[in-house]
């Protein structure tokens, strides 16, 4: 047999998709991804950190606008924030896994 199997562990190919599925969701949900950002930064400048449970909580969810969940995902990528640890999600649909918390730059 000379099947080529497919990759299981490249970090590149990773990092690779991930960058294209974050260009999608900021092409395809720019509004919704705008006004989770705004919040964030607001969240983050009065609070001194945010997460996305945060901003969920302020914007709504993104597949109530139509828009894939991993729209969350993209909010922090920016580089305005600075990922300052981990907690887990308050969200019961989260299933407590671990969320990043953030800071403003600066």
């Amino acid at each position: 047999m000379n099947q080529q199997q497919p990759t299981l562990f490249n970090l590149g190919e990773g990092q690779r998709r991930k960058r294209d599925g974050i260009a999608l969701v900021t092409f395809h949900g720019s509004g919704w991804l705008n006004r989770a950002r705004t919040v964030a930064r607001d969240i983050a400048a009065k609070q001194g950190k945010v997460t996305s449970d945060d901003v969920l909580a302020v914007v709504g969810h993104p597949e109530n606008e139509g828009l894939h969940r991993n729209s969350i995902g993209a909010i922090f990528q920016d580089p305005g924030f600075v990922l300052i640890g981990y907690t887990r999600t308050r969200r019961p649909s989260g299933h407590a896994r671990k969320i990043g918390v953030w800071r403003l730059r600066g």
